[in-house]
């Protein structure tokens, strides 16, 4: 930061420190006023105190089922003492005549009655998730659902329970209208889901922002178990408080807090077995030898055929070592792996103090088999969490919060994960045997090591990508262990005594990070091929260490393993917050409900060796109703950022929004009263972005080149400004049968501004510039949401609900070459769409020689052109097939659309589940690598690329076959993978839809006086559940959430839980 950013923060210091100062003076007054009224009056008498009663009832759920531990307390006055109903729900408690006796127990709205009604009472507690539905979490505040004029939408903490998944993220799929949630990898440690609020946005970036307890934090390290609730701000009512990071939605995470009443514990255990899905499924040895035998005679190589013999031996395996026929996914991947996780809590408190503990352990498994001692890969992860909240007086509040968590990831080290599955994709099943076992040294005997009797790992024999197996064979692993504390201080303080509903509070959040490799073992053992053509002409020599070995000076040494303890950090990032809010509330003559808020906030990030980055924020908000029917708010957002210079450091984003309850009116009422709720609500502001593929752009950045000499590779840009966003949303939200069925919608419209991207230079300025806003986007969709719950008379509970989004978006601005064609440019294109696309015409292939010679000829390469290839559309035309024929596909690899449906029923103790998703208009690019057989000319054959053109099967997915790529060099790519990125519709370039049974949930609790007098336990909740259960597609081998096939990952797993709960 220069100094004039480093003197604004100084200057804002004493600010904060009065601010604090406060808060804690106002503390002290508050103490002293009430222990000045508590103080006995000189000269008065002394008060009789009111004769006693006795009040005795049951407390019982709304299923009538009695509630035993409920804490029975006389309102305000802790000196009367209290009692607990027993296991039937009873109790008997003495109180004053005047009292008020308040019924709490955790899970449970608190209830309270008055003594004068009656002593014999029968008390029904609703259940917290029930009157939770009244209050929606918002930015740095909670209002009343109806009173709510943005798009947000919460999630209950009893979803993301009944899920069966560790992953937050990917609990939260198929749950929130407009809310993308896709896994690119299902690997243990590795399976959280990337999110996306209401589709694309910008090519900077579209992740929204993560507030954990309202600092910007990750969630994925949170427990599901820990979360209270979830809301997804979505407009820029909402999110406008958030300033410069709401531009892509806001989440908010709220973490459970403890309730009044006795300690109340849980314990929840899960067993799972977890299934690879999207296998690739095994083409014999046999097949893919007549492929490539095809493949030559196409090519008229007629002399590198395989023989009749050698394709029987292909075919019995009476000689594996030789003609091997390598299942590399059977080999080397589980049928099933492993997973458990355990959770414990405990909460409860008193009037003064209330608490919540936790603490959690997840471990999972890997399908990758244990080669070799130590190779097997999985995470092990423990979370923790305190939740602390304390009446320090009546109107002062202290919380302190304190969660963290602890994973230990163990890896291969001589590959990752991603790469690992690739060669394991691209491992030719004929080249080579996966390895050789000792008996191959009986029959082929080592000259160079005579007598040895050992198995031996397989070379690649040449082939582009190394022997998978290898990589398990070696005991070459690393352990890293990742460490997270998240630490936060709040105090309010009430101001009731200056005027009512004024409060102050003030926030002091960390945030650490600790990353280092905890083990490293390193070894690897040689591989080796058999030069087959050496051992036919007698040769004793036949036996050829690997690529990794010297040829005929090696001499392996078995040395021992190099194991080290890496105390070196791999990654340190700490985060500081600090927050000081001043907050108002009042409702003045029954109608007039008024709310407003005036927020400070600064952040400093540092990680590592880098320098800070800091940013600040104001923040102000006015909500008003009449009569709970007229609805106004009113957002703003300032917020500095370092990004830029001096003059364009702060952005204003303000946001307005109004809401209209028709159903309160009385006509509406009168003439519909089956129409339970009518509300419309309209949003419209402006939110920010700073994000960039640079830092303080208003800096040059310079580079030391291998000749020593400091050069500047960027220049700066002292005019950049903020990415801004303008949106607006309308929403209705409807409700019928005293609101059992439920219509929500949300229409918005978004249009981006001044998106910063790299400028085009020209070679004539000689040196680059740092990012300018040369961009614009525009972005419009629509969500829908359906529910009908209902309870029939038996007590049998049942919901039905359903949700669809559509979002779009197109590039209106962008920095194109000057002189780039229409069709190639940017502008006018969906984000992430297909660009270097080319369309086929008549019937896909060339059938024919005549036809080919009568067709425009190909720039780069004519000779590799055959009957059965591609045939492409001349796009310019020009007569000729070149990169100016490239141009912009249909679709993205993001999907426009996205739906769910949830079906869940309930009797007695009896629970059922089922929730689906799926996804409209996605595509997948899979590279022409993946589409075509024998990739680099090896022998790489799958199940999507068995139905190939021939003269009598011209509808194929594929063109003849051929172990040249030569003839798609014209498309671009490299030497060695010719036309690599060169789209196809419906071939490289496909739809890739899908509907996936996302969860199944079936459960039962025993619960009442029988299992509390056998058990000792309040429940006893046993289930099944079971995440990708199974997913429809078009595609084959392929997982359809993927975005691209360039890239293999670990697989997509379909887990199934047993679920056992214990409360008492």
């Amino acid at each position: 930061m220069n100094k004039s950013g480093q003197s604004r923060f100084r200057s804002l210091k004493p600010w904060f420190q009065t601010t604090l100062a406060v808060l804690i003076g106002a503390s002290a007054l508050s103490m002293s006023v009430e222990s000045n009224a508590a103080a006995s009056v000189p000269g008065q008498s002394p008060v009789t105190p009111p004769k006693k009663v006795t009040v005795r009832g049951v407390v019982i759920d709304e299923n009538s089922q009695p509630v035993p531990g409920v804490a029975v307390l006389v309102k305000g006055k802790p000196s009367e003492g209290g009692t607990m109903t027993d296991h039937n729900g009873e109790f008997s408690l003495a109180v004053p005549a005047d009292a008020v006796v308040q019924f709490s127990c955790i899970g449970y709205k608190p209830e309270e009655r008055p003594v004068a009604q009656t002593t014999d009472w029968l008390v029904t507690l609703v259940e917290e998730s029930v009157a939770l539905e009244g209050t929606v979490v918002v930015g740095y505040g909670v209002q009343r659902k109806e009173s709510v004029v943005g798009a947000i939408t919460q999630v209950k903490s009893e979803e993301l329970d009944k899920t069966g998944t560790t992953s937050i993220t990917n609990a939260l799929a198929g749950k929130v209208p407009g809310l993308l949630v896709f896994s690119k990898s299902g690997g243990p440690g590795e399976n959280d889901a990337t999110l996306l609020v209401r589709g694309l946005s910008s090519w900077n970036g579209n992740a929204p922002l993560v507030m954990v307890d309202g600092i910007e934090r990750d969630m994925n390290t949170l427990s599901p178990t820990d979360v209270a609730s979830i809301s997804i701000l979505k407009d820029a009512s909402a999110t406008a408080v958030y300033g410069a990071k709401g531009a892509n939605g806001v989440i908010l995470v709220t973490t459970k807090t403890g309730v009044l009443g006795k300690p109340k514990f849980s314990v929840n255990v899960q067993q799972g077995i977890n299934t690879p899905m999207f296998t690739p499924e095994h083409v014999d040895a046999v097949t893919v030898a007549n492929m490539m035998n095809i493949a030559y005679r196409n090519a008229q190589s007629f002399g590198s055929q395989f023989s009749d013999a050698v394709l029987q031996k292909y075919a019995d395996q009476s000689d594996p070592l030789r003609y091997p026929d390598v299942d590399w996914y059977s080999l080397i991947q589980k049928k099933y792996a492993t997973s458990t996780n355990a959770d414990f809590s405990v909460s409860g408190g008193s009037d003064k103090v209330r608490y919540y503990l936790s603490v959690g352990y997840v471990h999972e498994g890997s399908i990758l088999k244990e080669v070799h001692e130590g190779t097997n890969c999985g995470s092990n992860k423990i979370t923790y969490r305190a939740n602390l909240d304390w009446d320090i007086t009546k109107t002062t509040i202290f919380a302190f919060k304190v969660g963290g968590v602890c994973n230990m990831f163990k890896e291969l080290n001589q590959t990752n994960t991603s790469d690992f599955f690739t060669t394991m994709y691209f491992a030719p099943t004929i080249t080579y045997p996966a390895y050789y076992p000792a008996w191959a040294l009986e029959k082929y005997p080592d000259a160079l090591y005579p007598g040895v009797r050992e198995d031996r790992i397989g070379g690649n024999q040449g082939a582009k990508y190394n022997n998978p197996y290898s990589y398990l064979s070696n005991p070459d692993y690393r352990e890293t262990m990742t460490n997270r504390l998240m630490t936060d201080i709040d105090l309010i303080q009430k101001l009731d005594f200056i005027t009512e509903g004024l409060s102050v509070r003030g926030k002091f959040g960390m945030t650490s990070k600790y990353d280092r490799y905890s083990k490293n073992v390193s070894k690897a053992f040689p591989t080796w091929n058999i030069n087959w053509d050496a051992y036919d002409t007698g040769s004793s020599e036949y036996w050829v260490p690997g690529a990794t070995q010297a040829a005929s000076s090696y001499v392996w040494e078995n040395k021992p393993y190099a194991v080290t303890q890496d105390n070196n950090a791999r990654e340190v990032t700490f985060i500081t917050y600090l927050e000081a809010a001043v907050d108002y509330k009042r409702k003045f003559a029954r109608k007039h409900n008024v709310t407003a808020l005036a927020l400070y906030n600064q952040r400093q990030l540092n990680s590592d060796a880098s320098f800070p980055k800091r940013n600040q924020s104001f923040v102000g908000r006015v909500t008003y109703d009449f009569k709970g029917k007229y609805l106004f708010e009113a957002n703003l957002g300032i917020t500095g950022s370092e990004q830029f210079s001096k003059k364009y450091r702060y952005g204003v984003f303000p946001s307005g929004a109004v809401g209209y309850i028709v159903s309160k009116e009385k006509f509406w009422k009168n003439a519909m009263p089956w129409w339970s709720t009518m509300k419309l609500r309209y949003s419209n502001g402006v939110v920010g972005s700073d994000a960039s593929k640079a830092n303080w752009l208003y800096y040059s950045s310079w580079t030391k080149n291998n000749k020593g000499y400091v050069i500047e590779d960027a220049a700066p840009n002292e005019t950049a400004r903020w990415e801004t966003a303008r949106k607006q949303d309308f929403g209705i939200e409807m409700g019928w049968l005293g609101n059992k069925l439920t219509l929500n919608v949300d229409l918005y419209d978004e249009k981006r501004s001044d998106m910063l991207m790299a400028p085009v230079v020209t070679p004539f300025v000689g040196v680059n510039y740092k990012s300018v806003n040369a961009g614009a986007l525009k972005k419009h969709g629509f969500e829908v949401e359906f529910n009908w719950t209902d309870k029939t008379s038996s007590g049998f509970t049942y919901n039905v609900g359903g949700m669809f989004g559509l979002s779009e978006n197109r590039i209106t601005q962008y920095g194109d070459a000057p002189y780039a064609p229409e069709y190639q440019k940017y502008v006018n294109t969906p984000l992430e769409s297909a660009r270097t696309g080319n369309t086929l015409v008549d019937d896909k292939f060339f059938g024919s020689i005549d036809e080919i010679h009568g067709y425009p000829i190909y720039a780069s390469e004519w000779t590799n052109v055959a009957p059965g290839g591609y045939k492409f559309l001349d796009y310019v035309p020009d007569g000729s097939i070149s990169q100016q024929d490239l141009h912009v596909l249909k679709g993205s690899t993001y999907a426009p659309g996205i739906y769910s449906f949830n079906f869940g029923c309930s009797y007695k103790g009896l629970s059922f589940k089922v929730l689906c998703t799926g996804t409209i208009g996605k595509y997948i690019n899979y590279r022409r690598a993946s589409i075509i057989p024998f990739y680099g000319g090896d022998a790489i054959v799958h199940t999507s690329h068995l139905n190939y053109w021939t003269p009598t099967n011209r509808d194929a997915d594929v063109p003849a076959l051929s172990l040249s790529d030569e003839m798609y060099s014209w498309g671009g790519g490299t030497s060695a993978s010719p036309g690599y990125n060169l789209a196809i519709p419906d071939f490289t370039w496909k739809r890739s839809d899908y509907f996936s049974v996302k969860e199944v949930m079936l459960s039962y609790k025993f619960s009442g006086p029988g299992i509390k007098r056998v058990l000792g336990v309040k429940h006893l909740a046993v289930g099944l559940t079971c995440n990708n259960l199974y997913t429809f597609t078009n595609l084959i081998d392929v997982d359809p959430q993927r975005m691209t096939t360039a890239t293999c990952y670990y697989p997509t797993m379909r887990v199934l839980k047993l679920n056992v709960n214990l409360a008492f």
